[in-house]
């Protein structure tokens, strides 16, 4: 009898243990999202900041084109990493819906009793 509790304990645990990953999993796939979100609308806000840079002022044609040049590459550099980290946003959420359609908890734990089916 000893033995078939112990076997019993260490499946109970290896199934919590794959209910706790499969949370975790979950997480870091939103977090990962979240993360490629932030730094696509970061890029944006610097794209912005260089547009207000490339403004011109009231000067001189002569002053104003080597800034405007400057800030024109740093303008298409930033849309350029946003427009990166906006489609890895966007593969992220499809492959991640996808992997998270695919493993369903009933499919996942199907072979497992539930825990009032193997209480001793």
């Amino acid at each position: 009898m000893p033995v078939y509790r112990v076997h019993w304990l260490k499946a109970k645990s290896r199934r919590d243990r794959w209910r706790e990953e499969r949370i975790l999993l979950a997480s870091e796939m939103e977090w990962t999202e979240l993360f490629f979100r932030h730094r696509a609308s970061r890029w944006k806000a610097l794209a912005a900041e260089s547009s207000a840079i490339a403004l011109p002022d009231s000067g001189t044609g002569d002053e104003l084109e080597p800034n405007t040049r400057y800030s024109q590459g740093h303008i298409c550099y930033a849309l350029k990493q946003e427009s990166m980290w906006d489609r890895l946003a966007q593969q992220a959420t499809l492959q991640f819906n996808a992997a998270k359609a695919d493993i369903e908890p009933s499919q996942h734990f199907a072979r497992s009793r539930s825990s009032s089916e193997l209480s001793l």
